[in-house]
């Protein structure tokens, strides 16, 4: 576990210190951030699944086995999906509010995240013991209305 932990730190790390940097050369925000959220929903869909994924359509890589190569994919897009969100979406509430608003733009963020990190492992875990993809699915049906808001957001002129 500690290893995957910081498989998945140290992607998140580079995503954010050089993805993010390149991508935001090239697009804007809005766009950024569609990316991150379209990329976490495809990884929370397929972690659960990630054992029958790597039997199904991987090989092995040396002594790593197809269910691990599949897992560390998804978690790979995991990381990457939540760097290219976070980031983006701090900067969409930055860009979004005037000078004056900014510092309770980004409190009410904070809380919102906060709330989220409070609340969500514990109900999570309850939707694990009832069913074992429950909480990942959840997790992914949950991206949909944000990508659906991001998109609302992407197309308004300015």
């Amino acid at each position: 576990v500690a290893l995957l932990l910081t498989y998945v730190g140290v992607l998140g790390a580079v995503n954010q210190g050089v993805l993010v940097g390149q991508l935001s050369r090239r697009y804007t925000s809005g766009r950024i951030a569609i990316a991150g959220a379209a990329v976490l929903l495809v990884s929370l869909t397929a972690l659960p699944f990630s054992p029958e994924i790597g039997r199904t359509l991987l090989p092995a890589i040396g002594p790593i086995g197809p269910a691990l190569v599949a897992l560390l994919l998804a978690l790979g897009l995991l990381a990457v999906g939540n760097g290219l969100l976070n980031v983006s979406l701090a900067t969409l509430v930055s860009l979004g509010a005037s000078e004056e608003e900014q510092g309770s733009a980004f409190g009410v963020t904070q809380g919102a995240g906060s709330l989220g990190r409070t609340v969500g492992p514990p109900a999570m875990a309850a939707l694990y013991v009832l069913a074992r993809p429950a909480p990942f699915v959840v997790g992914a049906l949950l991206v949909v209305p944000i990508i659906a808001i991001l998109l609302g957001i992407a197309r308004r002129p300015g």
